[in-house]
């Protein structure tokens, strides 16, 4: 192998491995279910959408000049949590340090999540998108920007693909039966509600 390609891999391996990871998802969701246990909560779901991007921070000295700046591949995530209390259903926007308010919901039937279908979700598949075109098929390779996951209060689901679950190709021949998957449906549900409030969960601050 040519040596300069060798030597650009090899920089590129450096650059990626010193690179610094910033993901506050995991320490939100923990505390959220800490705070679930110790409410003795069982009825709840967190959904998480997780998305990386560069985020560079700049350091200025004393009189305003720039001394250095440090890049993090940073989770730019969005974490709400419903939860069912004293007949009552709730949901918050959460972040680390939980700062937003909880917001009190008209439903909550979609809370009664029985450990049958936590299962049945954890182990369902997103199908792709494929498009029938002269009786050949073509698959569309979507990237997903957002990579959903629930978490429930008795374990947590996989990842699943959150193009195919909020904007679904009515061309795809999968299309009805990602439709009836209990992941599209509770997605679909929590995602309204999530629209419905945006204002509001963002307000109680």
């Amino acid at each position: 192998m040519n040596r300069a390609l060798l030597l650009f891999l090899f920089l590129v391996s450096i650059t990626v491995q010193s690179q610094k990871t910033v993901n506050g998802l995991e320490a939100s969701v923990t505390k959220a279910r800490e705070i679930m246990h110790e409410k003795q909560i069982t009825d709840y779901v967190i959904l998480t959408n997780s998305h990386y991007a560069n985020v560079t921070t700049y350091y200025e000295d004393s009189e305003g000049k720039r001394e250095k700046e440090e890049t993090y591949l940073t989770n730019m995530f969005e974490a709400y949590l419903f939860w069912k209390e004293n007949s009552k259903c709730y949901l918050q926007l959460t972040d680390m340090n939980f700062t937003y308010q909880p917001l009190l919901l008209d439903q909550c039937g979609f809370l009664k999540l029985d450990a049958k279908t936590i299962d049945q979700i954890s182990k369902e598949e997103v199908l792709p998108i494929v498009i029938l075109e002269n009786g050949a098929k073509t698959y569309l390779d979507i990237p997903n920007h957002f990579q959903t996951q629930f978490y429930f209060s008795n374990g947590n689901s996989k990842e699943f693909p959150a193009f195919y679950l909020s904007e679904p190709e009515k061309r795809n021949s999968n299309n009805t039966k990602n439709s009836k998957l209990q992941i599209t449906k509770l997605y679909k549900t929590c995602e309204k509600i999530i629209r419905d409030n945006s204002d509001l969960l963002h307000r109680n601050k």
